[in-house]
């Protein structure tokens, strides 16, 4: 059975180096950044080049209290995200049998991926799925912005990057165009006037779908903004919802982002009682909603007891409040483990809730980034598996995170003066 299921992803991956799929979504760097420079006139006139994602100046935030583990769960919390991401990307799209036969041991490894027509977007010349997707890419937005601003959330400039990158990508890793996007953030950003008035065009969307859209893709980047200002519930409530509706106006949408915004934030803040953070920050984001309907979904996913059979992660699979209810779920799961056995390998943890929620497939790309969002922030950076770290773009990532830690003071991760790029 193993030797069978080998040999038939062999054959896709031989398959899949033939067409050579990087070269319609990546091209080396310079040729990447002239691809965009020529075509950025046409694509998106109002913002023709990326904007800048670092301020004229740093100013560190001045933080009361600071937490002496904040570096820690920083690190944790963008590493854990882009992880789960990639790891979870390995079943996206498939079935549970799928996964299950396709990934028999119930491992996975970067170079060991089904490389079929959804997957071999993100291989690289050698053949494998180093990558995260969307997901990542649009937290990374966040952070940008966020960074750029010194702290604070600008919409519009927000905006501005999510129109750079639904057309070319991050172009100074070589991308051309952007992986997995979604229907509704590709339908509110290509609107015109989006990038002067985002929340308008974002809410006029949603008006025009019959005020039905409740997507998953406000949440899969949101963890970032339980960062800035943790200490301080009310600007991170406020900074979520802005950036939720510049894409997702639905307050399903809007509900979920500030739960698992405020979940980041206690727990940065240094907060130990894990039903006291769940049972807060569900109270916030339950009082958003007003419709009977929405307030029944809300409590069906999120009530104590859910199993993850309840969730039904391979149908409806895109609907907001499952990415945050794995993730809830997850989080009761590492702290019951750590309380049971204090002892318990960190790593361990992270890397069995990871590998469960990723051989349950469905949308698991999106799950596993929130799952490890929150499990890397609760946990800390050495929780993430040495292996999972291996990105082809793993140096790239680094210099965001030291952005990040420059603003709030923390220490810098050494790392080389130049990134390597596979496609460079």
């Amino acid at each position: 059975m193993d030797q069978s299921i080998n040999e038939i992803k062999q054959e896709v991956k031989k398959k899949a180096l033939e067409k050579k799929p990087w070269t319609l979504f990546r091209k080396p760097v310079r040729k990447a950044i002239s691809y965009a420079q020529s075509n950025s006139q046409e694509f998106c006139p109002d913002v023709k080049s990326y904007p800048i994602s670092v301020p004229k100046k740093f100013i560190p935030l001045n933080i009361p209290n600071r937490p002496e583990d904040l570096d820690d769960k920083i690190i944790g919390l963008i590493l854990g995200q882009a992880t789960g991401d990639a790891i979870g990307l390995a079943t996206e799209f498939l079935d549970k049998e799928s996964a299950n036969k396709y990934y028999p041991n119930r491992e996975i490894n970067y170079d060991d991926y089904l490389l079929d027509r959804h997957r071999s977007k993100w291989m690289n010349k050698k053949g494998v799925v180093a990558d995260w997707t969307d997901d990542t890419d649009q937290f990374l937005l966040i952070l940008d912005s966020i960074v750029s601003h010194n702290g604070e959330v600008d919409i519009n400039d927000f905006a501005a990057r999510c129109l750079y990158w639904i057309n070319f990508g991050f172009t100074e890793i070589g991308d051309i165009c952007p992986l997995g996007v979604g229907n509704n953030f590709n339908n509110v950003v290509t609107s015109k006037g989006f990038v002067n008035d985002p929340i308008q065009i974002s809410k006029e969307v949603w008006t025009k779908g019959e005020c039905k859209s409740a997507a998953n893709g406000c949440v899969m980047r949101t963890s970032i903004l339980g960062l800035p200002y943790f200490w301080d519930e009310n600007k991170v409530i406020e900074n979520t919802t802005k950036i939720c509706q510049v894409t997702h106006y639905d307050p399903r949408c809007v509900s979920c982002c500030i739960v698992l915004s405020l979940i980041i934030a206690q727990i940065i803040s240094g907060e130990k009682d894990i039903e006291k953070i769940i049972e807060h920050s569900l109270n916030q984001g339950l009082s958003v909603l007003k419709k009977e309907e929405d307030i029944n979904d809300f409590n069906k996913f999120f009530h104590k007891d859910i199993q993850i059979e309840e969730m039904e992660l391979n149908k409806s699979i895109g609907y907001v409040f499952k990415p945050v209810s794995c993730a809830i779920y997850s989080l009761r799961r590492a702290a019951k483990e750590l309380n049971d056995n204090e002892k318990k390998d960190k790593t361990s943890i992270f890397k069995d809730i990871i590998i469960d929620f990723t051989f349950e497939a469905g949308d698991a790309d999106t799950n596993c980034a929130v799952i490890g969002s929150v499990l890397g922030c609760y946990l800390g950076e050495s929780c993430i598996p040495k292996e999972w770290k291996k990105f082809d773009n793993y140096n790239w990532l680094i210099e965001r995170i030291n952005r990040i830690l420059k603003l709030f003071g923390g220490k810098q991760i050494p790392t080389n003066n130049f990134f390597f790029n596979l496609f460079f």
